[in-house]
Formats: C-alpha cells, structure tokens, sequence
C-alpha cells in the first residue's frame, strides 16, 4: 500500500513538472528519454541470443505500429495529410544522412539495391507483385543497416537476395491461401518460428553463401 502511494506520489510530482515546463524543455526532455530508451535497447539486445534479438525487435516494431495507428485514428483528414507529408520528409531526410554516413562499400551496395528493385518494378505485371518487390527490397535494406556489409557481393548477388526473399513471400502468401480455405490461420506458438523470421534467416542465409 505504501508502495503504491509513493509511485503515485511520484507519477503526480513527473506531471507537474511537467506541465511546468515550456515547449522547448519538453521536445529536450522527449529527446533525452529517447536516447535514454534506445541506449537501454542496445544493452537489452546486446545480452540476447539471435532469436530473442529477432522476437524483441518484431515487439517493439508491433508496439510502434500500433502506437501510430492508434494516433492516426483521432487525426482529422488535414491532420492526416500533414503528419504524411512530414513523415515523409523525414524518410527522405533519415536516407540521405544514412547515405552520408555509409563507407563506400555500403554505398555501392545501397545503389545495386536500388537498381535491383528498379529492375524488379519494370518486370512486375501486377500491382500485388510490386508491392511485393517493395516489401522485399525493404527487408533487404533493413538487414543490410543492421549487418555488417560483406566485401566482394555483386550487381547479380544483390539482385538473387531481392528476387529469394520475394520468392519466399509469395510462397508464404500461397501457403496462407490454401490455408484460409479449409481452417483458420493458427496463431505462432512460442519457440516455433513465424513466416517473418523465416524470411529474415533465408536472408540471412543468402548473404552469407
């Protein structure tokens, strides 16, 4: 009971200060808990094995959809068109610094992505197989920013890793299908592996033959 109190005491003695505080102290202080957050993440993942690594990062990656489509649903549709556009910009502005801070190996391997997607567009028949070609150059991409980038890949290496990973989604897309007919899809049980940590090791695979 006591306990119970003095969180609550401390909860109140947080939201006054914060209240107090002006527009600017806020964003340093939103900024500061940030760094703080992702500092405590790093030394999370750092202690985990590779599979727990994989299911933390699909928890906090859920947890920021969920956030988002949550704040996305009490926005007006100009509030909607804003927080586009300016989340937008700051893609576009996150690429180009994730570009100025590439070694030149890793940019020669950003641009043969690319090129390799660019390819995967123009070959596309249909708006489903682009969308997938999308889904799979992002994955690729995220895999290549948290991996050390390997020396000695390809123009043709790069664009097998694309056109593998969009083969196994198609496959899974396939399989869920044909699974939809006859029963419902069954939740991923604990210890097994989920379609999307199938995908991440095929690439993980392909990146290291």
């Amino acid at each position: 009971m006591r306990r119970a109190k003095a969180a609550a005491a401390r909860r109140e003695c947080r939201r006054r200060q914060f209240e107090a505080m002006t527009e600017e102290e806020r964003k340093v202080k939103h900024r500061e808990e940030a760094i703080a957050q992702k500092k405590y993440r790093q030394r999370k993942l750092e202690s985990m094995t590779e599979e727990q690594r994989r299911a933390y990062r699909s928890a906090i990656a859920e947890t920021q959809r969920m956030r988002r489509h949550l704040r996305m649903e009490n926005m007006t549709e100009e509030e909607l068109k804003a927080h586009r556009a300016s989340a937008a910009a700051a893609q576009r502005q996150k690429r180009q610094l994730q570009r100025q801070q590439m070694t030149e190996e890793e940019l020669q391997m950003h641009r043969s992505i690319e090129a390799a997607l660019r390819r995967s567009r123009r070959q596309a028949g249909t708006k489903r197989e682009l969308g997938t070609h999308r889904k799979a150059a992002a994955i690729a991409r995220r895999e290549i920013q948290q991996c050390h980038i390997e020396e000695g890949i390809d123009d043709e290496q790069i664009e097998q890793y694309v056109i593998a990973e969009t083969a196994v989604r198609q496959e899974l897309r396939e399989f869920r299908r044909e699974s939809s007919k006859d029963e419902q899809q069954p939740a991923v049980i604990e210890g097994e592996t989920s379609p999307e940590d199938l995908m991440v090791q095929l690439l993980m695979e392909q990146r290291t033959k």
